[in-house]
């Protein structure tokens, strides 16, 4: 998979969490946050493989 695509992927599976509604909790902002670092991440890293679902 090329630098390009992984990052589209990154991005479009980021969508979805990221368009969701904002509930105010503490751990909703937290939830976002571990997201947001995770999406940095890949970005970050384009030709490494995405780490597997847990």
């Amino acid at each position: 998979m090329t630098c390009r695509r992984r990052s589209r992927s990154a991005i479009s599976e980021a969508d979805g969490p990221l368009s969701a509604p904002l509930k105010g909790t503490a751990c909703c902002v937290q939830n976002r946050a571990r997201l947001v670092r995770a999406l940095y991440t890949r970005l970050d890293r384009p030709t490494e493989p995405a780490p597997a679902a847990t």
